[in-house]
């Protein structure tokens, strides 16, 4: 019997003779077939992370970004051998980036949200090999309605590259366990090596894969498929010059963290998705779709969600990576498990679930979009705490200051190290001001030791000498900051001046003292 096409065409059954007129395929089908249609996601990720992307200021570790950026590469090189290896290779492209964008916050942020893009494109593009297209498109939209990857899309780290590493990563996986051949294991194995230098703790996402590998060759026995080993091997190889300067510098780098407990595993899908009622409705669809689709993609996806915060639980009891952010690259999975609920719906269904997902998320896409939305899982449970705003602080310095001027730091030198980079910060909000004052107690820049923290003087009173007004910040909500302090050693070389006035920014205080006379 001869094919019916999609226009219509009348043609007769082969027992009755009947006329009948063949199915029409719905133009939502067609469109989910036409390849261009996987950019949707991507766009929609666009538009969410650009939609209010400069309301929230510049937090500590996005200046941290900045202060590694801007130096010479001999200077970066410096940095690294010191401290923050890890996130050597998105400094080096950020050095590059602000050299032909410059340094605006939205030229500092612009490289992550369109990683975060390109990331849903792979998303969408992995959905559908395992679902088909409706379930594509679904995880697509719905990793973009995650309120945490508006959150990083916004930020000048690398977790956003982390997340597009790991979305790579995953999708030449599930083309390698089709054909598992030599050449696209060697496509994910690079992969792997982007993923660890996007950062080394993402490479987690092996563990899932391993639940993958270990289940296929269960089923299939196809020993082909050991060939992952392999792949995983000469990824992790490439990597190990950065893993052995990581591990050299794990203490001043992550050994602040906390040892979890096992209760700690419980929210952890709240907190990579940075809501309680997205994570509540992505585990409720993963359950409804449990029983839809090939074992196959139950297996891939399931196992990338849920080995990985095991594998680093349990790591982390002697080293220590966890930590809400450094999870992120769970997103991915998380969404194409979610989508295995809407492998058969049509497309206002698919478009209906990622709406609901970003109406539930609403009050958390809101939150991140806030000016200090970027701070909010520093200290979420310190009430105590009020995020400095740097930019009033700025603007108080730059209408108040003088020819002649100089400011200084309390407790932001190598030898006292603030959490709040408070030099970097202001060096970056007055950047652009010739006149701004003098950094008296300055003695060696950050570049120029190879640390994020600058060497101050040894002695102050000599520093200060023929500097009549001085401003000094402090992280600290004071009255005033010099009186009565003398056991900071720059402080009390301050005592010959009396204050003139006191600005509380933010969880700041900025006193300006003038000689006295």
């Amino acid at each position: 019997m001869t094919n019916a096409s999609i226009t219509g065409e009348v043609v007769r059954a082969a027992d009755h003779g009947e006329p009948r007129t063949p199915a029409v395929t719905p133009r939502w089908k067609r469109l989910l077939a036409a390849h261009y249609f996987w950019v949707v996601p991507g766009l929609v990720m666009l538009g969410l992370g650009r939609y209010q992307y400069l309301t929230p200021r510049l937090w500590r570790d996005e200046i941290a970004t900045w202060s590694a950026a801007v130096r010479s590469v001999p200077e970066l090189l410096d940095l690294l051998r010191n401290t923050d290896a890890v996130a050597g290779g998105h400094y080096l492209f950020m050095h590059y980036w602000i050299a032909v964008f410059g340094d605006s916050v939205a030229s500092l942020r612009t490289p992550s949200l369109l990683a975060m893009a390109a990331a849903a494109v792979l998303v969408a593009l992995t959905g559908n090999h395992l679902h088909g297209g409706a379930g594509g498109l679904a995880a697509g939209l719905l990793f973009a309605a995650i309120p945490a990857t508006s959150r990083f899309a916004q930020e000048a780290r690398s977790y956003a590259f982390a997340t597009l590493a790991t979305a790579l990563a995953t999708y030449l996986f599930v083309r390698a366990l089709d054909r598992p051949g030599w050449g696209r294991w060697a496509w994910y194995s690079a992969a792997l090596v982007l993923v660890g230098y996007a950062h080394l703790v993402a490479l987690l996402l092996l563990s899932g894969h391993a639940v993958a590998v270990a289940w296929l060759l269960a089923v299939d026995r196809d020993r082909r498929l050991l060939r992952w080993l392999a792949a995983a091997g000469l990824g992790i190889a490439a990597l190990s010059p950065l893993i052995l300067v990581a591990r050299r510098q794990r203490t001043t780098q992550i050994g602040w963290m906390p040892v979890p407990a096992a209760p700690d595993l419980l929210p952890t899908l709240t907190m990579v998705t940075a809501s309680t009622l997205v994570a509540g409705a992505l585990v409720g669809m993963a359950a409804a779709g449990s029983r839809r689709g090939r074992a196959r993609s139950l297996v891939v996806c399931a196992g990338g969600v849920l080995a990985p915060p095991v594998a680093g639980f349990v790591m982390s009891q002697s080293i220590p990576v966890w930590w809400p952010r450094y999870l992120l690259f769970l997103l991915p999975a998380l969404a194409l498990l979610a989508a295995r609920a809407l492998t058969r719906a049509a497309l206002p269904a698919v478009v209906a679930a990622a709406v609901l997902v970003g109406l539930l998320g609403l009050p958390d896409q809101l939150a991140i979009r806030s000016p200090t939305g970027h701070e909010a899982d520093r200290y979420p449970a310190a009430p105590w705490y009020t995020p400095p705003d740097w930019t009033g602080a700025a603007r108080i310095v730059r209408s108040g200051q003088r020819p002649g001027d100089g400011i200084v730091y309390v407790g932001d030198s190598d030898r006292a190290r603030s959490m709040f980079m408070l030099r970097s910060t202001m060096d970056y909000h007055l950047r652009a001001d010739a006149t701004r004052p003098k950094d008296v107690y300055l003695d060696r820049s950050a570049a120029q030791i190879g640390a994020f923290w600058a060497r101050e003087c040894a002695d102050p009173k000599v520093c200060l000498a023929g500097t009549g007004r001085v401003w000094v910040v402090a992280a600290s909500m004071q009255d005033h900051i010099v009186a009565g302090a003398r056991d900071d050693a720059g402080l009390a070389a301050l005592q010959g001046y009396r204050s003139v006035q006191v600005w509380h920014p933010g969880g700041l205080t900025i006193e300006l003292v003038q000689r006295v006379g």
